[in-house]
């Protein structure tokens, strides 16, 4: 949540338990991932930053999700791969 909210409830209402949605939680953790992930991309050589960021969304998604029969052929790899062993 944002952190000067937060410390105005705790102001105003000191006895007030604070919670935060899922929403709010996933939203707070997909952009701290995605600024991580920015950061490692830039400190890559050319070839590894293009995987980042062609690959990126299969970081989000559930394994459970991932296609293992979906084959792929990425430039940036050069190879035929499927969604699961890009993990």
């Amino acid at each position: 949540m944002y952190k000067p909210y937060i410390t105005l409830i705790k102001e105003m209402f000191p006895n007030a338990k604070i919670s935060i949605d899922r929403f709010h939680l996933v939203q707070l953790i997909n952009r701290a991932f995605n600024k991580l992930r920015i950061i490692v991309m830039n400190k890559q050589d050319e070839r590894m930053y293009n995987k980042l960021k062609k690959y990126w969304k299969l970081l989000l998604k559930n394994s459970c999700e991932l296609s293992s029969n979906k084959e792929k052929r990425g430039k940036c790899l050069n190879i035929n791969i499927y969604q699961k062993k890009i993990q």
